[in-house]
């Protein structure tokens, strides 16, 4: 570092220097802006995003069943042609639903193989619709302004009306459901249960909603709402067969595998190493009768010792690892334990 003094302009570059840190230290700070819990939305997990998607697909070919089914129940009820189609299937937040469901009937499922539950709402003017026709009323053209209109909460006396005709909805479904998937569901026909299966459903991230559009004499609409894990079927599993005696030893008694014996090993110096001439005799770390251990990819299967058999160097197994047995089988060698270097 040089003694030399700072000249002026040094030094007054400095003192600028220190000035304009001092000023950024005493300037206030902006505090950060709170967040609220309702500002902050979750995020899906990829996993759900995947199992939803392949959810989708599924619960279309469900409602495309139960719709022909139930078309011909309610026909049956309500003496008149009706129709349902299935508008399709969406992947909604299931807190959207908590005041969607509070004017809808609704009732809830269990799936013995499944973790969760579903649940079926009927919505629109559906509900009064059904009960006014129950109790004789006449067909009504319904104006393009009542279809604006928005959607009500059915009366007590409604529900009560309805409450025969949803049950044989639920019906329909349950029966398509555990044709298509083989199944076993059940019918949760209390209302504290269905409220139970409700606060669970819209307590769920990712909801599949399945909606069916009902036409004829009553309209409205019918929605089949569950989580992904409910409308795609757990993997069917496997059944072993056992196999018959003796085929895999047979299937695998023509597979070769190489069987490798060590006569003993010897260390040596790189020096020693390049004095190695033709007559040089290593001398292992082994005695004439030890026993060699015989291996199987790397594995020791037995123990033998060196013999001559028909004039080729062969091994005389004479114990195996696992169960001790004393064999007489021979392996013959094409190299040998030979110590002399030829």
């Amino acid at each position: 570092m040089s003694d030399a003094p700072l000249d002026s302009n040094e030094l007054e570059a400095i003192q600028d220097a220190v000035r304009e840190a001092q000023q950024s230290v005493d300037r206030p700070v902006s505090p950060t802006p709170y967040i609220s819990d309702d500002d902050v939305l979750p995020l899906a997990l990829i996993a759900d995003d995947r199992v939803a998607e392949s959810a989708r697909p599924a619960a279309m070919r469900l409602a495309d069943r139960w719709a022909e089914l139930a078309a011909a129940r309610l026909k049956h009820v309500l003496k008149g042609d009706v129709s349902i189609k299935v508008v399709g299937a969406e992947v909604i937040d299931g807190g959207a639903l908590r005041e969607e469901l509070e004017k809808m009937w609704t009732c809830g499922l269990t799936l013995s193989d499944r973790a969760g539950c579903a649940v079926v709402a009927v919505g629109g003017p559906m509900i009064s619709g059904v009960a006014a026709r129950l109790l004789g009323a006449e067909d009504e053209e319904e104006s393009d302004e009542d279809e604006d209109e928005e959607e009500t909460a059915p009366t007590a006396a409604s529900l009560r009306i309805f409450e025969p005709v949803g049950i044989t909805l639920v019906e329909t479904l349950v029966m398509r459901w555990e044709g298509m998937d083989r199944c076993t569901i059940d019918i949760d026909y209390s209302e504290a249960g269905t409220d139970i299966q409700k606060r669970e459903l819209v307590e769920t991230d990712v909801v599949v909603s399945v909606t069916l559009s009902v036409e004829g004499p009553v309209k409205g609409h019918i929605r089949l709402l569950a989580p992904p894990k409910i409308m795609v079927p757990p993997p069917q599993p496997i059944e072993a067969v056992p196999a018959a005696p003796g085929a895999i030893e047979t299937a695998l008694g023509q597979v070769e595998v190489e069987v490798s014996v060590e006569l003993g090993r010897a260390r040596l110096s790189l020096t020693e190493l390049r004095q190695i001439r033709v007559g040089t005799i290593l001398a292992l770390g082994q005695f004439v009768d030890d026993p060699l251990p015989v291996q199987c990819a790397g594995v020791v299967k037995a123990y033998g010792r060196a013999v001559v058999t028909r004039g080729v160097l062969a091994v005389e197994i004479v114990r195996r690892d696992s169960m001790g047995q004393v064999q007489s089988l021979s392996i013959g060698q094409n190299t040998g334990r030979r110590a002399k270097v030829a």
